[in-house]
């Protein structure tokens, strides 16, 4: 490692930072046809531009139907009031000539918090993406949220360096019965990822998967107590990483499609040179005895070539991973029997293999979209005390997401995460940089910067600070030229990023 850089703490910022408190306001939105659309705009009008500071509040369990997409070019918070007992729904309106269009489009950051959000119109048509992020390095923090109808993904990246938090929630209904492999919970179109992180939330009902890695690199990627039940195509991918955790999930019908060759995997994990840390443990993959039953249905009579067998467990690079760690078994396929969940999908595969374009739908339970059960879910993805399931996670408790049984373990908090801004300039650097953000409370710190490799290459500071802005200056230049990974300690939670070292 290289000898630590000298820092310089801008010490009036600190002494007077340490009283600072953060007013917000709050904005009552009343549910109505565009109303939520009017407030935002309203705001903008008067104000010049939205803030993490400011939340639009939504009713208990009101309707609020979009008249047009919401493009932020600012942060832009949407929440649930505190005393909601049911998610309000956001959905958007039938336009003129019936083409359906998505709820958001982020061009900056976004929070989300408490809210059913479809893009299921009243005529039944859903646009393909219900969160698009088309900005590089936008914050995306879901939380208690349920995405709910899409034809493509429920969230799509289209830029590099975005930090996407999605803890709590349901990510659902996410299909396309003709051509399922757009059927996708996060996308990220190839993109390079600063972080992903998933917990405590559940994927029901994708016909292709809930992350389509397509070939960029994460940063850090994590994975703790995810429920992913019927999934098309497979779990998950992870492409090339840096630092990835996958622990604690329980996968039920996870590549319900099959596959043409035996042996296929559900999990599939990139260990490729990039890596400096990974964990996979503690994962169950379960596939309905139903479903292998349609397999061998299907496969009788099948000309060479066109059998279909389950996929299911890790690939060679995830498998390797878990046993590098002592937890290869710890991935096991007991049995699961889930309170009240959605059916197989047995008669969406049948149809689907006999004629793609006239594939029978997913059981979606028919809930949350109608008036009179909006915002509810309609399964309960709660499985008994009895199950060897319960305490089968690394941390004791049940696999798979914790809110089913009215449990929380996390080391995450998307409230801190909110308060935590850090800025990094200039970028690209040649010698002099400036770290700067905001502690909401006095605590340790550890700011690192590593290679493109994941190794460390210096540690700014390793210390406790006081609640506040700080500013911190580094030293570049003994840097070689290239990218490299910055990232915020703060006990179990952090904010990162990246910076180029410019030659002069």
């Amino acid at each position: 490692m290289k000898k630590i850089n000298t820092i310089l703490l801008f010490l009036a910022l600190l002494c007077t930072a340490m009283g600072t408190t953060y007013a917000q306001t709050v904005i009552p939105v009343e549910p109505g046809l565009g109303t939520l659309n009017d407030a935002i705009d309203s705001y903008i009008a008067d104000n010049g531009a939205t803030s993490m500071d400011v939340i639009f509040e939504l009713e208990d369990g009101g309707f609020y139907i979009l008249t047009s997409t919401i493009e932020n070019d600012d942060p832009l918070r949407i929440e649930a009031a505190p005393d909601a007992e049911v998610r309000p729904v956001i959905r958007p309106n039938v336009p003129e000539g019936g083409d359906p269009f998505r709820a958001f489009r982020a061009r900056n950051d976004i929070t989300l918090r408490g809210l059913f959000i479809t893009n299921k119109d009243a005529l039944g048509g859903a646009d393909s993406r219900i969160l698009r992020v088309s900005e590089d390095g936008a914050r995306v923090i879901v939380d208690d949220c349920q995405l709910d109808f899409a034809s493509q993904s429920a969230l799509r990246l289209d830029n590099t360096d975005n930090r996407v938090y999605i803890t709590n929630s349901v990510i659902s209904n996410i299909t396309n019965l003709a051509n399922p492999g757009n059927g996708r919970g996060i996308d990220d179109r190839g993109n390079d990822i600063d972080t992903l992180w998933i917990e405590n939330t559940t994927f029901y009902n994708l016909t292709a998967r809930m992350l389509r890695d397509g070939g960029g690199v994460i940063n850090y990627a994590k994975f703790d107590h995810v429920t992913g039940v019927n999934l098309g195509d497979r779990s998950f991918d992870v492409g090339e990483f840096v630092e990835a955790e996958i622990t604690n999930c329980l996968f039920v019908n996870p590549g319900f499609l099959g596959f043409d060759e035996p042996g296929a995997s559900a999990l599939q994990v990139d260990s490729s040179d990039l890596v400096e840390n990974a964990v996979i443990s503690n994962i169950n993959f379960y596939v309905d005895p139903a479903m292998q039953d349609l397999y061998d249905q299907l496969n009788m009579g099948a000309e060479a070539g066109d059998s279909i067998y389950v996929r299911t467990g890790l690939n060679s690079d995830a498998a390797g991973i878990a046993e590098a760690g002592g937890n290869l078994e710890t991935i096991t396929d007991i049995a699961v029997e889930f309170n009240n969940g959605p059916a197989a999908p047995v008669d969406y595969v049948q149809s689907f293999f006999e004629d793609p374009d006239n594939a029978l739908p997913l059981d979606d339970g028919n809930g949350g979209v109608d008036p009179d059960n909006a915002g509810q879910l309609p399964f309960d993805f709660g499985y008994s005390t009895d199950s060897e399931l319960f305490e089968a996670g690394n941390d004791g408790l049940p696999l798979g997401d914790l809110n089913w049984h009215d449990l929380t373990s996390s080391t995450f908090d998307p409230a801190v995460a909110e308060e935590v801004q850090l800025a990094v300039f200039p970028n690209p650097v040649q010698e002099q940089m400036t770290f700067q953000f905001e502690l909401p409370e006095a605590q340790p710190v550890r700011l690192m910067i590593f290679n493109q490799l994941g190794q460390p290459a210096a540690v700014v500071l390793d210390s406790r600070l006081g609640a506040g802005e700080h500013q911190l200056q580094y030293n570049a230049e003994p840097l070689p030229t290239g990218t490299y990974f910055y990232r915020l300690e703060l006990g179990g939670r952090f904010a990162s990023g990246r910076f180029i070292r410019a030659s002069k």
